[in-house]
């Protein structure tokens, strides 16, 4: 029996970061909103082209494919109906194709370009914030590690063990961990689709600069080593802690 030859395509994904064909965000106080990444956009480039290179690997993007696809419509894109039915019919055939740096990119229309766009910036993995250049703790092409606040702590710490996962797997390249990080894609960038949007209460402005607000202490304080008590007992009970 004859096995079907599969199509070799261009699938590397570039490592700079564009928009994704999210709706508008607008301005706050004459700065610029736009989406960023808590996992980095280069790290989630660097894991695609590594795992690329193996054609048995390809075949293993399937769930994450069919997942992004599923949710397509609750990311509130700007994609016509045509793109988002090219966007589909890539996303079915990926788990199918080749990579071949020399070849064509896949897809019909803007297809290639609206899968690396949303893989690259996943609704799960973006917060709403101000530009890069009116932050003062922009991580540029770091973990987000001080944006447990506007995510959530679940969220955070998820993402924290997915950031974690890829440079394991770009340490081992072993297909146990590309399938690791293949499914907390799905389940915590993929099918995670609620982008936090900006709010200023989140935020601290020193300068004309925006840094995301730091957690609060909630003042409680537990007894250091050194501390002791003694009780001495008579006709009152007397407690004294030194």
């Amino acid at each position: 029996m004859n096995r079907r030859k599969k199509e070799k395509h261009d699938l590397s994904i570039k490592k700079d970061s564009r928009t994704p064909p999210y709706q508008p965000l607008g301005e706050y106080d004459g700065v610029q909103l736009v989406w960023h990444h808590v996992v980095p956009y280069n790290k989630l480039a660097a894991f695609w082209n590594d795992l690329i290179k193996d054609p048995a690997r390809i075949a293993e993007v399937k769930r994450m494919a069919d997942r992004m696809a599923t949710r397509l419509p609750d990311y509130r894109t700007t994609l016509t109906a045509r793109d988002r039915e090219h966007l589909v019919a890539l996303l079915s055939n990926l788990p199918t194709y080749e990579h071949d740096a020399k070849e064509l990119i896949p897809g019909e229309g803007g297809s290639w370009d609206n899968f690396t766009l949303i893989y690259g910036t996943p609704p799960g993995n973006a917060f709403v914030g101000p530009e890069a250049t009116h932050r003062s703790d922009d991580p540029k092409e770091n973990f987000e590690s001080g944006c447990e606040l506007i995510i959530t702590k679940d969220r955070f710490n998820r993402l924290k063990a997915l950031d974690t996962n890829i440079d394991t797997y770009l340490r081992s390249h072993s297909k146990n961990d590309a399938i690791t990080v293949l499914r907390g894609l799905e389940t915590d960038t993929i099918d995670k689709y609620e982008i936090p949007q900006f709010k200023a209460n989140q935020w601290d402005r020193v300068g004309g600069k925006f840094s995301i607000k730091k957690k609060k202490d909630d003042g409680r304080q537990l007894p250091g080593p050194e501390r002791k008590k003694i009780r001495v007992r008579g006709n009152i009970d007397l407690e004294i802690e030194f």
